[in-house]
């Protein structure tokens, strides 16, 4: 199991973003057990930030350690469907799988919380991995493209010993 910059991919099939939520429960459920936590439906500005949509329910793992986020965000009103995972510095990490991102053909690198930026450096190639000194909204951050959609984290620093706070994929919510 392993999360990509497309969605979640389960040992059963690829739960891709855009996944409705009553298509996207059973198997994340099959493949991770019960979330430690399912909001329900709640306005989309909540714990999470300002999501897109009007309509958001989050499930999180590991006991928050990994959150996947469900929202009205194609249409207002409509289905609520899977537009973002996220890693986060709570809970169980060891729980939950890991960002892995297809760097070659068939060469693929995980990461996750703790992961260093000489790390990210060493397992991504130069022209995919973007590390920002300052943010005004996330301080330091990095952005990797792969052959997918791609990531995005917040890190301590941007110092090859600087570590991973938080990874996410797909579309992301503001402050």
């Amino acid at each position: 199991m392993r999360l990509t910059g497309d969605g979640i991919d389960l040992p059963a099939a690829l739960v891709e973003f855009g996944t409705t939520f009553v298509a996207a429960e059973p198997r994340l459920r099959a493949a991770l057990g019960r979330p430690s936590r399912d909001t329900g439906v709640q306005n989309s500005f909540s714990n999470y930030g300002t999501c897109p949509g009007t309509k958001l329910r989050a499930l999180e793992y590991g006991g928050g350690a990994m959150w996947v986020l469900f929202g009205d965000v194609k249409r207002d009103g409509g289905p609520l469907t899977m537009y973002q995972w996220a890693l986060t510095p709570k809970g169980r990490p060891k729980a939950v799988p890991r960002a892995s991102a297809l760097v070659g053909d068939v060469s693929t690198f995980a990461f996750g919380i703790g992961t260093t930026v000489q790390q990210l450096r060493d397992g991504t190639a130069a022209d995919t991995l973007k590390v920002r000194e300052r943010d005004e909204v996330f301080g330091p951050s990095f952005s990797l493209m792969d052959q997918s959609s791609g990531f995005f984290g917040n890190l301590t620093d941007t110092k090859s010993s600087g570590t991973v706070t938080f990874v996410q994929a797909g579309m992301g919510c503001g402050e």
